[in-house]
């Protein structure tokens, strides 16, 4: 009984420093995310007269391949620096270096082994050689400062975005500078390579390692591997989902039209960006925070976040879609106009999985990988069935379009799994597409009517 005051003085301070860690998290994640999207959006308004459809499709290729090696191989090590109790000690952060660094040589090996057969299969000769040095950004960001991820841990949300905001800067005059001068694809190559050097340096002057370089401790390895055999697999299915439309394309499509679609594609991902990072930097350790010391609390933060994230994106988004066609003959050169309706059709496939933004993140702060991968396995799967079906019926709107089947199907399953936690909110879910369906409805009338 005597200890029942402090329990609740106790309570009532990390609710409070939450609230604290959320209002300030949350600005500087937004100051940050758009002031990077910005950022890349101007020099792609550059780019695009610059370079060719042609040169945007080949690279789209090679980093969606770049990105599957990296997820395909993800054990989950810097979710588990954020979630374990010793994810900051010395032994832990050294074991998480060394296995970042062994995977980094390991995954441009493998790119150097597949890069021969993937040129053959998608008869571009030139994947022969770009994917091979592009693969190198895994081994230099592997290199990174091992101490800058506590930053993440500790939700110092400011410094992360500060070396996201100068990484994105370099990248952007690396990239520009020598499409003026080369003219080709293999100038977003290497100012992709610049970028990341540049991060990989200015890393270990925010974060220095302190006494922490590559070492091994048992513990720490199993506690890494037993948090990251559930992620393994979630990844690779992540990387299905996130590059499966580019993967399936760049086969039945020519690459000018694939570099169409990248430019739609990044659009999207500005959106994609947003929610990623806010899951990741804030959402997770957050959740996570809140899990183990008073679990009976995230059911109303989950919410609350999830309205935040609801209310920001769906305007956004139904905004891009209505308005799509008319934002890109505006600031697109006339062989990028089929940009506009890619976009609408991009952004209709997405929808249905925005809407439940921040679920499968609350599932990995309760620990429940296993959970998260199983829904993404079904969604996976059922999103390349869409996807094919989609391209040899309708072409590659149709294709486009089908993505948001996948969402609907593995849905029982993510509820199922959110329901054993008491965290599952059907009419959320229910009343966020009936308005999205409304909204969009809503604007194509009007929009119609105004144009008439």
């Amino acid at each position: 009984m005597e200890d029942s005051p402090k329990k609740e003085a106790s309570r009532k301070d990390l609710e409070r420093d939450l609230k604290g860690l959320v209002y300030r998290g949350s600005t500087w994640l937004v100051a940050g995310t758009v002031s990077q999207r910005i950022v890349r959006l101007l020099s792609n308004l550059i780019l695009v007269r610059v370079l060719l459809p042609e040169d945007f499709g080949l690279v789209a290729l090679v980093f969606a391949w770049v990105q599957g090696l990296v997820l395909c191989s993800d054990l989950g090590v810097v979710r588990s620096i954020i979630q374990h109790p010793c994810g900051d000690s010395r032994e832990f952060l050294g074991t998480a270096f060394t296995l970042n660094i062994l995977r980094g040589i390991g995954l441009w090996l493998v790119s150097m082994v597949i890069s021969v057969p993937m040129a053959a299969f998608y008869e571009m000769e030139e994947l022969k050689w770009m994917l091979p040095v592009a693969s190198l950004s895994v081994l230099i960001n592997a290199l990174s400062s091992p101490r800058q991820v506590l930053l993440t841990r500790n939700l110092k949300v400011r410094l992360t975005e500060g070396i996201s905001v100068a990484s994105s800067l370099s990248g952007v005059l690396f990239t520009v500078s020598l499409a003026l001068l080369w003219r080709d694809a293999w100038a977003l190559i290497f100012g992709g390579l610049c970028r990341d050097v540049f991060r990989c340096v200015l890393s270990y002057f925010v974060s220095p390692p302190r006494g922490i370089w590559p070492s091994w401790d048992k513990d720490a390895f199993n506690a890494i591997l037993n948090f990251g055999r559930w992620i393994i697999l979630s990844s690779f299915l992540t990387f299905l989902a996130l590059q499966a439309d580019r993967l399936i394309a760049g086969k039945f499509v020519p690459q000018s039209v694939l570099g169409q679609l990248s430019v739609a594609l990044l659009y999207v991902g500005m959106v994609r960006s947003l929610v990623s990072r806010g899951g990741k930097s804030l959402l997770l350790p957050i959740f996570a925070k809140t899990e183990g010391t008073v679990p009976e609390r995230l059911r109303p933060r989950y919410r609350k976040a999830r309205l935040v994230m609801l209310s920001t994106l769906m305007p956004l988004l139904c905004g891009m879609t209505i308005l799509g066609p008319e934002l890109i003959d505006l600031l697109y050169p006339e062989r990028w106009v089929a940009v506009g309706f890619y976009l609408q059709c991009t952004i209709v496939g997405y929808l249905p999985s925005y809407i439940l933004t921040g679920t499968g993140m609350v599932l990995l702060s309760i620990g429940d990988s296993k959970g998260n991968a199983m829904v993404t396995a079904v969604e996976v799967v059922s999103l390349v069935i869409s996807l094919l079906v989609g391209v040899l019926t309708w072409g590659l709107p149709g294709m486009l379009v089908a993505r948001g089947i996948s969402t609907f199907v593995s849905y029982p399953i993510l509820a199922s799994r959110l329901k054993r936690r008491g965290i599952w909110m059907p009419w959320l879910d229910l009343i966020a597409l009936v308005l999205t369906i409304l909204a969009l409805l809503g604007g194509f009338y009007l929009k119609r009517l105004y144009l008439s």
